[in-house]
């Protein structure tokens, strides 16, 4: 999964925070922290014009790969043959067969069930 943080869709962030329970305060908080954030982008001396930013998480804050691991987290419920490793915002699934074209079909359906 490239750029995963920017990825984040802060709707389904917030009812997965109500699912695990957040109350409403909390949740307005975490909605006001996602609403109407601005970005922009310079190269060189080139500046941007200001981009409202509809999706992801912001980076480099301390409150970012909380809400990642939170956002990413029911990977691992996730029914399936291989097993699931994660870093940060790096995802592995690995599986072993004696047969390596068991073990690619097997990590190809599951890649799918867990990523698409």
């Amino acid at each position: 999964m490239s750029k995963a943080f920017d990825s984040l869709h802060p709707t389904l962030l917030l009812a997965k925070l109500k699912a695990y329970g957040f109350t409403q305060n909390a949740l307005d908080l975490m909605k006001s922290y996602f609403k109407e954030r601005m970005n922009r982008t310079k190269m060189r001396q080139v500046t941007s014009e200001w981009k409202e930013t509809k999706r992801g998480c912001p980076q480099g804050s301390s409150l970012g790969p909380t809400l990642w691991n939170i956002y990413q987290n029911d990977l691992f419920y996730v029914e399936r043959e291989s097993r699931l490793s994660e870093y940060a915002d790096d995802h592995q699934l690995y599986y072993a067969h004696k047969e390596p074209e068991r073990a690619v079909d097997t990590i190809t359906r599951d890649g799918k069930q867990t990523f698409c």
